[in-house]
Protein backbone atom coordinates (compact mmCIF):
# COMPACT_ATOMS: atom_id res chain seq x y z
CA UNK A 1 0.00 0.00 0.00
CA UNK A 2 1.14 3.49 -0.89
CA UNK A 3 0.14 7.01 0.23
CA UNK A 4 1.66 10.26 -0.24
CA UNK A 5 0.84 12.62 3.24
CA UNK A 6 1.19 16.49 1.99
CA UNK A 7 1.42 17.94 5.55
CA UNK A 8 3.70 21.51 4.78
CA UNK A 9 6.72 22.64 2.85
CA UNK A 10 9.02 21.17 4.92
CA UNK A 11 10.62 18.14 4.92
CA UNK A 12 9.45 15.27 7.15
CA UNK A 13 12.77 13.90 8.81
CA UNK A 14 11.51 10.53 10.62
CA UNK A 15 7.74 8.96 10.72
CA UNK A 16 6.75 5.70 12.55
CA UNK A 17 3.32 4.02 11.90
CA UNK A 18 1.56 2.23 14.75
CA UNK A 19 1.51 -1.26 14.98
CA UNK A 20 -2.38 -1.71 13.52
CA UNK A 21 -1.69 1.04 10.63
CA UNK A 22 -3.83 3.48 10.99
CA UNK A 23 -1.91 5.92 12.71
CA UNK A 24 1.45 7.43 11.25
CA UNK A 25 3.68 10.15 13.28
CA UNK A 26 5.62 12.38 11.65
CA UNK A 27 8.64 14.59 12.69
CA UNK A 28 9.34 17.92 10.24
CA UNK A 29 12.27 19.89 9.76
CA UNK A 30 9.98 22.80 11.32
CA UNK A 31 9.79 21.02 14.57
CA UNK A 32 6.19 19.64 14.12
CA UNK A 33 5.43 16.67 15.33
CA UNK A 34 1.95 15.34 13.96
CA UNK A 35 -0.28 12.14 14.18
CA UNK A 36 -2.32 11.64 11.20
CA UNK A 37 -4.69 9.47 10.32
CA UNK A 38 -3.45 6.83 7.68
CA UNK A 39 -6.50 5.98 6.41
CA UNK A 40 -7.72 9.54 5.67
CA UNK A 41 -4.46 11.86 5.99
CA UNK A 42 -6.00 13.86 8.66
CA UNK A 43 -3.89 15.67 10.90
CA UNK A 44 -5.10 14.41 14.62
CA UNK A 45 -2.72 16.05 16.91
CA UNK A 46 0.07 18.70 16.25
CA UNK A 47 2.45 20.20 18.29
CA UNK A 48 6.11 22.48 17.86
CA UNK A 49 9.01 20.70 19.41
CA UNK A 50 12.11 22.36 19.84
CA UNK A 51 13.29 23.64 15.93
CA UNK A 52 16.91 21.93 17.20
CA UNK A 53 16.01 18.86 18.49
CA UNK A 54 17.02 16.43 15.74
CA UNK A 55 14.91 12.78 16.24
CA UNK A 56 16.88 10.13 15.09
CA UNK A 57 14.23 7.68 15.69
CA UNK A 58 10.36 7.34 16.25
CA UNK A 59 8.49 4.37 17.94
CA UNK A 60 4.05 3.87 18.98
CA UNK A 61 4.42 2.17 22.36
CA UNK A 62 2.62 -1.55 21.62
CA UNK A 63 -1.29 -0.19 22.24
CA UNK A 64 -0.52 2.88 20.27
CA UNK A 65 -1.20 4.90 23.57
CA UNK A 66 2.52 6.54 23.33
CA UNK A 67 5.00 7.95 21.37
CA UNK A 68 8.86 7.44 22.32
CA UNK A 69 10.96 9.69 20.21
CA UNK A 70 14.67 9.53 20.75
CA UNK A 71 17.32 12.53 20.07
CA UNK A 72 20.94 13.15 19.30
CA UNK A 73 20.43 15.76 22.13
CA UNK A 74 21.41 12.19 24.43
CA UNK A 75 17.40 12.34 25.45
CA UNK A 76 14.40 10.33 25.00
CA UNK A 77 10.43 11.95 25.31
CA UNK A 78 7.41 10.12 25.64
CA UNK A 79 4.39 11.53 24.49
CA UNK A 80 0.46 10.08 24.97
CA UNK A 81 -0.72 9.82 21.33
CA UNK A 82 -4.43 11.15 22.23
CA UNK A 83 -2.73 15.22 23.26
CA UNK A 84 0.76 14.64 22.29
CA UNK A 85 1.62 16.16 25.76
CA UNK A 86 5.14 15.29 26.56
CA UNK A 87 5.06 12.65 29.72
CA UNK A 88 8.55 11.87 30.43
CA UNK A 89 11.47 13.46 29.23
CA UNK A 90 14.83 11.13 30.21
CA UNK A 91 18.61 12.30 29.35
CA UNK A 92 21.44 9.80 28.75
CA UNK A 93 25.28 9.89 28.29
CA UNK A 94 24.75 9.44 24.57
CA UNK A 95 22.66 9.89 21.54
CA UNK A 96 19.34 7.85 21.14
CA UNK A 97 20.43 6.29 17.70
CA UNK A 98 17.23 3.75 17.69
CA UNK A 99 13.81 3.14 19.81
CA UNK A 100 11.54 0.33 19.20
CA UNK A 101 8.96 -1.50 20.91
CA UNK A 102 9.16 -4.67 22.20
CA UNK A 103 5.36 -5.97 21.94
CA UNK A 104 5.30 -8.78 24.03
CA UNK A 105 6.63 -6.91 27.33
CA UNK A 106 5.17 -4.01 27.04
CA UNK A 107 8.73 -1.92 26.64
CA UNK A 108 10.36 0.58 24.63
CA UNK A 109 14.02 -0.66 23.92
CA UNK A 110 16.37 2.00 23.64
CA UNK A 111 19.89 1.51 21.58
CA UNK A 112 22.95 4.69 22.64
CA UNK A 113 25.45 5.46 20.60
CA UNK A 114 27.60 4.12 22.80
CA UNK A 115 26.51 0.62 22.13
CA UNK A 116 24.53 0.52 25.19
CA UNK A 117 20.58 -0.68 25.79
CA UNK A 118 18.38 0.69 28.31
CA UNK A 119 14.70 -0.09 28.62
CA UNK A 120 11.75 1.79 29.48
CA UNK A 121 8.87 -0.42 30.48
CA UNK A 122 4.39 0.25 29.78
CA UNK A 123 3.77 -1.86 32.37
CA UNK A 124 0.02 -0.30 33.97
CA UNK A 125 0.48 2.55 31.68
CA UNK A 126 3.82 3.96 34.11
CA UNK A 127 6.94 4.42 32.30
CA UNK A 128 10.33 3.32 34.25
CA UNK A 129 13.94 3.73 33.26
CA UNK A 130 15.24 -0.17 33.28
CA UNK A 131 18.88 -0.18 34.49
CA UNK A 132 19.05 -3.61 35.29
CA UNK A 133 16.91 -5.65 32.67
CA UNK A 134 19.63 -6.27 29.79
CA UNK A 135 22.07 -7.35 32.03
CA UNK A 136 20.08 -9.54 34.04
CA UNK A 137 18.46 -11.35 30.80
CA UNK A 138 22.46 -11.62 29.91
CA UNK A 139 23.67 -13.18 32.95
CA UNK A 140 20.46 -15.74 32.66
CA UNK A 141 21.51 -16.25 29.52
CA UNK A 142 25.01 -17.07 29.94
CA UNK A 143 24.27 -19.24 32.82
CA UNK A 144 21.99 -21.44 30.80
CA UNK A 145 24.90 -21.74 27.90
Amino acid sequence: VSRQLYLDKEEIVNFAVNSAGTRIATYSENGLLRIVDFNTSKVLQIVRLNIKLFPNDISFSPDSKYLAIGFASQSVKIFTVETLKETHNYQHSAPLRKVECIPTHKLFRLFLATITTRYLSLITSQIKLYHRLMQATLSAFQAKY
